[in-house]
């Protein structure tokens, strides 16, 4: 079980969905949060044991730590950690467990450690713009599950989300068979911790960033759903005959299922005004997986002692399973077509948002790449680049190179609220770059707050404009041009 414990953290995902591996390359800060908030969990449930109150301080001083950690890698990890722990300092109280006052002192030392590291690194910062309407993709769109357009979509979006959420975590729902199981703060963890991941999911607009709080909570309870899915497995073999097998069985079946409907199917046309294709057979590919896996589990539990607990056991075992099963789907889904309301569209993986460039997606992200490289080969790091394109933050991940602004949408989010006017004027300044700047035509304030800034180079994304300068690096997508001689004559004149 530890087995399947370590592969569902670091090569599980989410049933069907485009998005939702724990351990990801794309954020530095969540997978090394992540780790932090395993440990915290761990911390606190083995000092919930403690016998001595030594014992009781060294747990709760580690849990400080940890949780001030945590707080500073990724605020979702913490307010996920923390609403796991209240439930189980509620529960220990409402079931009067030995344990109660320990809870409380461990969740004391938790919010304590969390609420210095918020007021040290996180106070200030512009969250509420990072997390409300500013962004108008729900995570459901982002992760193409938005089966029709219009108000609908999100709803439907949403809830199939939520399904593809749960199966890595299924497990923990055999807790609730036994009375020990119930009354364990482990189970009460999973429970608090899920009710903030899922309240997140509703509640808060972000494209992704809402998502981060389930996919936070994935990880601790990946770990109790493995134990649940061990004890399920040993109520099932006196019972059905190679029950281990028949559960991987039914879990293919399933995941094979998903993965059908996960390709990228191409319709010219959608067949009625309510159903868009094919975004509805990738919320197929969701809903689907349970369908399947819970009516194979009532054929095969049909002829054993107790059917409904049969039942249960296969499938939340078979559920665990399609969430490692399903992953190669990532193969063909990373560029998996977006319903909004205003169709179906195909997401900028730079931008996130619809991409409308006529350049093929392939050639786009290659183009980006040899401009990215020359400026590393030939561009000084201290040099400052804008770009036209703002929202990117795909030069600075490559070059290193300062930027007048890039990733405006987490300088917006995450950057300090009293910089947020900047942010947008910056924002402005950089949408409105254009050729004509390099030529003193309509422009020339542009010019004069880009030279005092010390920009020395453009990054245009769009073919070179014969009638410009020339350009020191073009291809079909980029052009990039040097500003030296133009600030030149301007901070001259």
């Amino acid at each position: 079980m530890s087995t399947l414990a370590v592969i569902l953290i670091v090569f599980s995902g989410y049933t069907g969905a485009l998005y939702g591996i724990v351990l990801n390359f794309d954020s530095p800060s969540q997978a090394f949060t992540t780790v932090w908030l395993l440990a915290l969990v761990v911390l606190f449930l083995r000092g919930l044991r403690s016998a001595t109150r030594s014992g009781l301080l060294f747990y709760s001083a580690l849990v400080a730590l940890l949780a001030g950690a945590t707080t500073g890698g990724k605020a979702s990890h913490v307010a996920v950690a923390l609403g796991g722990f209240a439930f189980i300092c509620v529960m220990g109280v409402v079931l009067r467990q030995r344990w109660w006052r320990r809870a409380l002192v461990l969740f004391t030392a938790a919010f304590i450690g969390a609420a210095l590291a918020y007021v040290w690194v996180l106070s200030g910062v512009g969250l509420e713009a990072n997390l409300a309407d500013s962004i108008a993709v729900r995570a459901s769109t982002w992760q193409g599950l938005d089966p029709v357009a219009g108000r609908w979509g999100p709803l439907l979006g949403t809830f199939a989300l939520l399904l593809a959420v749960l199966p890595r975590i299924s497990g923990v729902s055999w807790l609730a068979v036994t009375a020990t199981g119930r009354r364990s703060p482990e189970f009460h963890f999973a429970l608090g911790s899920l009710a903030v991941g899922v309240f997140a999911l509703f509640v808060l607009r972000g494209g992704i960033n809402e998502l981060w709080f389930l996919l936070a909570a994935s990880a601790p309870l990946a770990v109790i759903s493995t134990y649940g899915i061990g004890q399920a497995q040993l109520w099932l073999r006196p019972r059905i005959h190679r029950a281990v097998l028949l559960t991987v069985v039914i879990a293919a079946l399933a995941s094979l299922l998903s993965l059908i409907l996960s390709i990228n199917w191409k319709f010219d046309s959608p067949p009625n005004e309510f159903f868009l294709w094919p975004g509805i057979l990738y919320w197929f590919s969701v809903i689907g997986v349970w369908v399947l896996i819970v009516v194979s589990s009532m054929a095969a539990a049909s002829k054993g002692p107790s059917f409904f607990t049969g039942v249960f056991a296969l499938s939340i075992s078979a559920l665990v399973l399609t969430s490692v099963f399903t992953r190669p789907a990532v193969l063909w889904t990373e560029s998996r077509p977006l319903t909004t309301d205003i169709g179906v569209v195909t997401p900028d993986s730079e931008a996130g948002g619809a991409s409308v460039a006529s350049t093929p997606a392939g050639n786009l992200f290659v183009d980006l790449v040899s401009a990215a490289d020359w400026i590393v080969a030939n561009i000084d790091r201290v040099d400052q680049i804008a770009t036209n394109v703002p929202v990117s933050s795909f030069i600075p991940a490559l070059t290193g190179n300062q930027m007048y602004l890039a990733g405006s949408r987490y300088q917006a989010g995450l950057g300090d609220a009293s910089q947020l006017a900047e942010v947008d004027r910056r924002g402005e300044v950089s949408e409105s770059i254009s050729l004509a700047v390099l030529n003193d035509l309509p422009q020339e304030t542009v010019l004069q707050e880009l030279c005092e800034t010390g920009v020395a180079y453009l990054w245009i994304e769009g073919p070179a404009n014969p009638d410009a300068n020339q350009p020191v690096y073009s291809n079909e997508s980029v052009t990039i041009y040097s500003l030296n001689n133009q600030c030149a004559q301007e901070l001259t004149n």
